[in-house]
């Protein structure tokens, strides 16, 4: 670990982290500001992602291109997280011995800002709540689902759509199903076909 201040570049709208204690803490208090000054609200997700350097901006490329579509979390910045000065940190750095079963399956150590907050589906606080989320999610109206549209309009499939990915989100007017964690996410070509995959 490195001890000092963390390293911040931009790389678009990437900012590359230095992972340090501080750098994190750093983050918290810049976000806390905002939400004391604003009341906005946000989601950190602090995550590790499996592959190469495509796959590990997935979820990042594909927030992107659907920015704006309700029911999908908005972006509002990443880091790629460093060990040190122009290396990601990676689970790699952490094996003593690379085996070749371990090939291609480490994983590199992100970080995502997204808006809005929401709440577990478990919390809901009716059954109306509830039956309305999920219809927001999976039904076949066009003018209310999430799946369909990404589907039809923007040739995309969420392909980890579960409960623990189905969020409740208060907005005007009531509460609305917010569909999170677009890492699988896979485009579906002219011909109707996509890669398999998932996590279930």
């Amino acid at each position: 670990m490195v001890i000092g201040s963390p390293l911040l570049s931009m790389e678009g709208k990437c900012r590359v982290t230095q992972f340090i204690q501080s750098s994190f803490v750093q983050l918290l208090v810049q976000l806390f500001q905002d939400v004391h000054s604003s009341h906005k609200e946000y989601i950190v997700k602090d995550h590790w992602v499996k592959g190469n350097s495509d796959a590990i901006l997935n979820e990042v490329k594909m927030l992107e291109e659907m920015k704006g579509v309700a029911g999908v979390p908005r972006l509002v910045e990443y880091w790629l997280i460093q060990a040190e000065e122009g290396h990601p940190n990676k689970t790699q750095r952490y094996h003593n011995k690379i085996e070749n079963s371990t090939v291609g399956a480490y994983h590199t150590h992100i970080c995502l800002v997204l808006k809005p907050r929401a709440c577990p589906l478990y919390m809901f606080r009716s059954k109306k709540e509830l039956l309305r989320v999920l219809r927001n999610i999976v039904l076949t109206n066009p003018s209310i689902t999430v799946q369909q549209c990404m589907v039809e309009t923007h040739q995309i499939l969420h392909r980890d759509c579960s409960l623990n990915n189905i969020m409740i989100e208060d907005c005007e007017g009531g509460s609305q199903g917010l569909l999170i964690d677009w890492e699988f996410t896979s485009r579906i070509t002219s011909d109707n076909t996509y890669p398999t995959g998932g996590t279930g």
